[in-house]
This record gives structure tokens, C-alpha cells and sequence, in this order.
């Protein structure tokens, strides 16, 4: 089972989390029950079967990182029948967007989307377009229409004291990829500017990257975006997740948060530049190294990171959700995971008893067997009957 918060971040209180129940639809398993708690207070309840995607309306919650669990009527997979999830529930960002018309209108409506479902309000918390603003707690910055007038913003940013600034226009086509921000994960980007540090220092802030390179980043308040919000350079703004991303961009990105980190018990997992700390079983506090990467918890559970008192992201540690799917899974990859090998698939249980006995696919003994069993019954008879005349 695999659960996700939808949106990323809840405003206003109200959210839902998306459950997947693990299997392929139509095998024999029916239907089965689960439920949502946060904070352990009760949500929803669904029925939902193998392969099914359920949504489960959470209770209104207070601003803050919330834990919560969603769980499966108990089956044969007892590990995977209490999934954990975070998320974080902010209030309504206040939001200011300038006039500029190169900006394209999909932010705008963007903005007046998430504006008529209360998500955000006219204010002065977050300023998107061109350069910070000074009377804005934070900023998200994107590039000019025009390449003479990135000069013109990186004296600007400098100004304000950004560590960031844009380089060189790039066209080429390449795939986001961010671990912070799920909205990007997959899209594609076609024209963007390179996001150069004025330190040299390359993994600084970075949140998603483009061909390897950095495309979103953080410095302090202050968000740097290579590329406009126009399907000319990134058909993000025609996707579905389009206003979910400027969502969680204005509401927790901006507002220097690091988000959701997941990992599977004991694996590894790179923490926030910021994080000095994390908060294991028992509210024991272990200190950890910015950015470093640590051995998630073995127990399930969500844990908060901190960076001194303020926490600034949860780790979510499950297992993988793959583990809960039984459907069979096709001869040709199973092969593919023994490479160098030579493997023998089959579904047929006499086949299978004859190829035990052919000694891993490299030979076939079986007739060899029966021709020493039939030595031996030869040799038998001569051998007592030698024996018998030295009796005599």
C-alpha cells in the first residue's frame, strides 16, 4: 500500500491523501476497507481493492507539520497494513504578482485558481516576477522574454543580495527531476537559463534540476526558476500539475521549507542543506551533519527534521510499496534480474518438477542417473556371486 498527500501542502486546514492499494486489478482478492487518522483524530473511510487509487478526506487540521497513518483491514501482509504519511499545513500565502506581460498568462491564472479555492490571497508575503521586491517577505524569480534584459534582473539580484544568477540561454530539450518538489517530477523542459552561483558553490540550494543541471533554487527567500511558465519552453503550464506546483512554490518553497523526504527503512537518504538535526523514536534528538546523507530509522514512522528548534522538514520512512504488489511479474524481467545467468520460468508444476532435476539449466542428469542405477544393478548380481565361491 502506498499513501500520498494531495495537494503536497495543505492550506487552510483541508487536504485529502491519495491510498494505492497494492496488487493488479481483477485478480482474486477482493475489496477491502481503510481508513485515515491525523494527529489520531479520524478521517475517512473507503473500500478499495488491488490496483485501486482511493481518496481519503483528512479532518480540518491547524497549521504545522502533521503525522498521520492510513490503514488496511489486516490481510495476509501484516507489515504494510499501517502506511505513514506527513504533510504540512500552512496558512494562505499572501501573494503579489507583477505586471509584466512576458510572465504569460498561465501563472496569472494560475494564481487566480488557487486564489478562488482559497489557497492563497492578495498580499505581500510572496512577490512572483522578475526580480524580489522590497516590500515582500520572499520572492520567486523568473527569467525575462528578452536575453538583453538578464542583465538588467542579475544586477538586481545581486543588489538584494542573491547568491544566484542566470547565465547563458539554453535550448535543449531535458527532464526535470527534483526530490523536493513531487509536482516536477517527469516534466519536460525545452528553453531554460542556466542558474549560476556566485560562490562556485554548485549543490548550494539547488531543488530540481535540468539535464543534471540546476533549474530551481533557493537562497534564503528568494526562488530563481530557469525557465518561463510557457509551453515555448517547458509544457508544464499544460499539465495537470501545473497549479498544484505553483501551489507548493508560493506556500512552502518560497517560504524556505525543505517539504517531504521518503525513504525505505535503513536505506539512505540526503537530508536538507538547513537540517542540523533529526528526531528519532522516543523524541530522541540525533544531530546530523547539513546536507549529509544518513541511514534513515528501521521503524516505520514520519520524523522531523530540524534546523535548530524550527522543523523544516519530515522524513517519511515505509517500506516500498512495490513490495505489496503480488502480481507475477512477467518471464522475460524476471530473467533480467539474474543477468549472466541461465534461468528457467514456468508456470506448469509438472514442468517445474522435471526442471529440478536438471541440475540449475546447465545439464540434464536424469539419464546419466538411470545408467549408473542400472550399472549397479549389474555389477551387484557378479560381485555376491564372487563373494559366494570364496565362501565355499
Amino acid at each position: 500500500m502506498a499513501a500520498r498527500p494531495q495537494p503536497s501542502v495543505w492550506v487552510a486546514g483541508s487536504g485529502a491523501v491519495i491510498a494505492r492499494v497494492g496488487g493488479a486489478r481483477g485478480g482474486a482478492a477482493g475489496s477491502a476497507a481503510l481508513s485515515l487518522a491525523l494527529e489520531g483524530r479520524a478521517g475517512a473511510r473507503a473500500l478499495g481493492g488491488p490496483g485501486d487509487e482511493v481518496v481519503l478526506a483528512a479532518p480540518r487540521a491547524e497549521p504545522g507539520w502533521r503525522r498521520g497513518t492510513v490503514e488496511l483491514a489486516a490481510d495476509e501482509l501484516r507489515a504494510d497494513d499501517r502506511r505513514p504519511f506527513a504533510v504540512r499545513v500552512v496558512a494562505p500565502a499572501g501573494v503579489s504578482i507583477e505586471p509584466a506581460p512576458d510572465l504569460g498568462p498561465f501563472l496569472r491564472e494560475a494564481v487566480a485558481v488557487l486564489t478562488d479555492g482559497g489557497q492563497v490571497h492578495a498580499g505581500g508575503d510572496v512577490h512572483v516576477g522578475h526580480a524580489p521586491a522590497a516590500d515582500a517577505a520572499a520572492a520567486v524569480v523568473f527569467p525575462p522574454a528578452d536575453p538583453v534584459a538578464v542583465g538588467a534582473v542579475n544586477r538586481t539580484l545581486a543588489a538584494a543580495g542573491v547568491r544566484w544568477r542566470f547565465g547563458g540561454r539554453v535550448e535543449r530539450e531535458d527532464t526535470l527531476a527534483s526530490g523536493e518538489i513531487r509536482e516536477l517530477a517527469g516534466t519536460r523542459v525545452r528553453v531554460r537559463y542556466r542558474l549560476e552561483p556566485l560562490a562556485g558553490d554548485t549543490a548550494h540550494g539547488v531543488l530540481a534540476r535540468a539535464g543534471g543541471a540546476p533549474w530551481l533554487v533557493r537562497d534564503a527567500r528568494t526562488v530563481l526558476v530557469g525557465s518561463r511558465m510557457v509551453p515555448e519552453e517547458t509544457p508544464l503550464p499544460l499539465t495537470g500539475a501545473f497549479v498544484p506546483f505553483v501551489g507548493a512554490l508560493v506556500n512552502r518553497v518560497a517560504r524556505g521549507e525543505a517539504g517531504i523526504l521518503e525513504a525505505a527503512p535503513g536505506a539512505t537518504v540526503a537530508v536538507p542543506e538547513r537540517a542540523s538535526a533529526i528526531v528519532t523514536a522516543g523524541d530522541s534528538v540525533r544531530r546530523v551533519e547539513p546536507g549529509a546523507v544518513i541511514a534513515a530509522p528501521e521503524a516505520p514512522g514520519a520524523y522531523p527534521l530540524l534546523a535548530g528548534a524550527d522543523t523544516i522538514a519530515m522524513l517519511v520512512v515505509a517500506p516500498d510499496a512495490r513490495e505489496s504488489d503480488l502480481a507475477r511479474e512477467a518471464a522475460a524481467a524476471l530473467r533480467a534480474r539474474f543477468p549472466g545467468s541461465r534461468v528457467s520460468v514456468t508456470t506448469d508444476p509438472r514442468e517445474y518438477a522435471a526442471l529440478r532435476f536438471r541440475g540449475a539449466g546447465r545439464s540434464e542428469l536424469t539419464g546419466w542417473l538411470l545408467a549408473a542405477a542400472l550399472l549397479v544393478l549389474l555389477i551387484e548380481p557378479a560381485l555376491a556371486a564372487g563373494g559366494l565361491r570364496r565362501t565355499r
